[in-house]
């Protein structure tokens, strides 16, 4: 077991997300579509009527939630269909020093598949209504090639670095 959130899997990356917006959000809803956290301050920006870019020319990062407040079950929406975590290698780094991205560990999270690509290069492919606990790595069966292909290319454009 792991005490900490330092790893690529389901326990480590998933969290609870809740969002109380008065007059907005009456009740409660729920969506299981998969959002990251930078996914917040847009989300923000737009329920505020806040300008897009307030930083001038830096784009900003992340999608607003504020189409799941009207329908949780809506599938159209302006971000990915998964949900990005990235874990820090273990390389010693100097202070205030970027890592070498290429050594990182990425992992997306769709409705149903979690799927890794570590920094040596291997790959965790875990089908979530079977495998909840991700016991079981699928990434190596021919059976799900198509579906950790379709995974990879996701996560590559995501962070961009497209083969």
């Amino acid at each position: 077991d792991y005490m900490f959130k330092l790893t690529v899997w389901e326990e480590a990356t998933r969290i609870p997300l809740f969002i109380h917006i008065p007059g907005l959000t009456a009740g409660s809803s729920t969506t299981d579509h998969p959002v990251s956290l930078i996914d917040l301050y847009p989300t923000l920006l737009d329920l505020c009527g806040l300008p897009d870019n307030p930083h001038g020319e830096l784009a900003l990062d992340g999608h607003s939630l504020s189409p799941f407040f009207e329908d949780p079950d809506r599938t159209d929406w302006e971000g990915p269909n998964v949900a990005l975590s990235v874990v820090f290698s273990e390389d010693p780094l100097e202070v205030n020093t970027p890592g070498d991205v290429d050594k990182q560990h990425f992992t997306i999270r769709s409705k149903r598949y979690r799927y890794t690509l570590c920094g040596n290069g291997e790959e965790e492919l875990y089908d979530h209504v079977n495998d909840s606990s991700e016991w079981h790595n699928l990434a190596n069966l021919p059976q799900f090639r198509s579906i950790k292909a379709s995974m990879k290319s996701q996560l590559l454009q995501m962070t961009g670095r497209i083969q």
